[in-house]
């Protein structure tokens, strides 16, 4: 039931992202530029918020069920997470957003070379230098006293194609989420 309430709060809040995203350029004079942009800031930090959100519970719940503070704990958390990152990608793709989640160390001109790409290819690029998410178990690393889950090197690629705007960042490098 948790769960089930977990997901339709995630699916409600990028839907109102969305729609708040697409009213701000309907209503919009013909220059908006600076009004996408903020609507693409919206959408983009929801998205990282409820990628935090999902990781945060999904840690919570198995650190509860295992050993509490040990290193089964710690594992266990860190695998939830994990697990969860790939299925938050997967239910954003079947709710229609263009995201990719990503682990690695592009660089900075490889991320502004994925975000230029991402408007003639009009989806998410994943930044030449980084891997998808599948090959990123490494990155998310629990530390089951402090209840803390560190995530390292990840980043996301977003595409919006109602704004036309496209970015590859990475995550803030020290980053911990609370579970």
């Amino acid at each position: 039931m948790k769960k089930g309430f977990l997901s339709f709060a995630l699916a409600a809040l990028f839907l109102l992202s969305f729609l708040s995203a697409a009213f701000i350029v309907s209503s919009s004079r013909p220059n908006n530029s600076y009004e996408r942009s903020r609507a693409f800031l919206v959408f983009e930090v929801s998205a990282k918020r409820a990628f935090y959100l999902a990781l945060s519970e999904s840690a919570k719940g198995a650190s509860a069920l295992s050993s509490g503070t040990g290193a089964g704990a710690r594992e266990a958390a860190e695998a939830a997470a994990y697990r969860r990152a790939l299925l938050f990608s997967e239910e954003m793709r079947l709710q229609g957003y263009d995201a990719e989640f990503w682990c690695g160390e592009p660089s900075e001109s490889a991320r502004t070379a994925a975000s230029e790409s991402m408007l003639g290819q009009k989806r998410a690029v994943i930044p030449e230098g980084a891997q998808t998410l599948s090959g990123c178990a490494a990155s998310f690393q629990a530390d089951a006293l402090s209840r803390k889950l560190h995530l390292s090197g990840l980043g996301a690629s977003f595409y919006h194609p109602l704004l036309g705007i496209g970015k590859a960042a990475t995550f803030p490098s020290d980053y911990e989420v609370d579970y």
